[in-house]
Parts: C-alpha cells; structure tokens; sequence
C-alpha cells in the first residue's frame, strides 16, 4: 500500500469507527448475527442465509453469515461485528481507489477515493452488519 491509500484508508476508518454502537440494532442486523453466532458457538451450518423480502429471491446467500463469525470468534457484542464492518467499507475505498488508478491516474484516484471515504451512503453502510453491506466490496473486487 502506498501512503496515499494508507492515509485514505485511516480516514475512511475514522469516519466509519466513530461511535459505532450508536445506532440501535435492527431486525436485519440481528437475524445476521444470530445466524453467526449459531455457526461460531453452536456449529449450525447453513446452506441458506436470511430471508429476502423480495419475490424473486426467497433468501440471501450464507456466505454473510459465515463472514461475521469471523468478529463472532473475537466477541459476541454487536459493535465488534460493527467494527469489522468499517474494516470491510474502509477497504473498499482502497481498492476503489486502485480500481480508478488502473484507468485514470494517481491524482484522480485520490481524489475519488477521498470522496468515497466520506460518502454518507458508504460511511452508513459501513456502520451496518447486512448483506448489502458486504456488496460494495465484492462489486469492487470483481470488477478489479
């Protein structure tokens, strides 16, 4: 990692780190985590993830489920799930930002990077545990 990306990275952090057992829980958040915490303590696999409140999907896939016992290992209170989180969200700034130097130059994927570092969207999806969180991330990576 360059300086620039270590320095975008740690603002991308802040903003998203700050204060993060702000918000209250939601039913999405915690249907989640239940469902890590059901495969880090107990062992449930599972071969699908939360129900979709959409018709053309009846569930989400597991691999978000999977993915938070990872913070699930560390503690059960939700703001560490949270934090993890802002991990993901903050590298996807990063990568977003070697995604736009690939085509465009340093000073632009500077500057695009700084502006999804504090886009309010991100920096709230980034504070959230839900399956479309995890979205930004993988869209970046597939597209690199």
């Amino acid at each position: 990692m360059t300086i620039r990306e270590i320095l975008v990275f740690a603002i991308a952090m802040a903003v998203r780190a700050i204060r993060p057992g702000l918000y209250f829980l939601w039913i999405d958040e915690l249907n989640t985590l239940n469902a890590a915490a059901d495969i880090a303590y107990q062992g449930q696999w599972s071969w699908v993830g939360n129900p979709a409140n959409w018709d053309g999907l009846a569930y989400h896939s597991p691999v978000t489920n999977y993915a938070m016992t990872l913070p699930m290992f560390l503690s059960n209170d939700p703001t560490v799930a949270r934090l993890f989180m802002a991990i993901l969200s903050a590298l996807t700034v990063v990568v977003s930002m070697r995604l736009m130097q690939r085509y465009t130059d340093s000073s632009t994927a500077l500057i695009a990077g700084l502006f999804i570092a504090v886009l309010p969207q991100l920096v709230e999806w980034g504070r959230f545990v839900w399956n479309p969180s995890f979205a930004p991330l993988f869209i970046m990576l597939w597209i690199f």
